[in-house]
């Protein structure tokens, strides 16, 4: 069963996301997960879960894990997420941006990612902020394609 939020984006940044996932969960009995697009979204949904007794039942997962996600899987109140580094976004930005000027062809790897799950979430590579990160030396890979020092 698949169940779509209709919660719209000033109502998710308005924190109605907590009960919007209670009323999905009590509607369908047999969900066992709540899949968020971004983590953030879902701040609060866990808390809520568990006021509402409904915590044991579903998990919570999905892609672009934020800090507070980070820590839901390390506290074991989250289950999977998938990475998505933003400074390595930005990075591969302007490598793509350098590649156009110079009229050299693109990249077309794809961006590195991993799953984040409670198993692995104490050994994850993070910012010194708590963000996801996935590769320690990813500034250095990039120096070392553009021979920059």
């Amino acid at each position: 069963m698949y169940e779509a939020s209709p919660a719209s984006v000033p109502a998710i940044f308005a924190g109605k996301m907590p009960g919007e996932a209670v009323s999905i969960v009590q509607r369908n009995p047999k969900a066992n997960w709540l899949v968020s697009d971004l983590g953030g979204w879902v701040t609060g949904v866990s808390a809520a879960l568990t006021t509402a007794s409904l915590n044991k039942q579903v998990q919570i997962g999905g892609l672009t894990a934020g800090k507070g996600n980070i820590q839901g899987l390390k506290d074991k109140t989250e289950s999977a997420w998938t990475g998505y580094s933003l400074p390595i976004v930005g990075w591969t930005v302007v490598d793509s941006f350098a590649r156009y000027f110079q009229k050299m062809p693109f990249n077309t790897k794809d961006l590195p990612t991993q799953l984040l799950t409670q198993a692995n979430a104490k050994s994850l590579v993070l910012t010194a902020a708590g963000d996801y990160l996935g590769v320690k030396d990813y500034v250095a890979q990039f120096k070392k394609v553009w021979g920059a020092k």
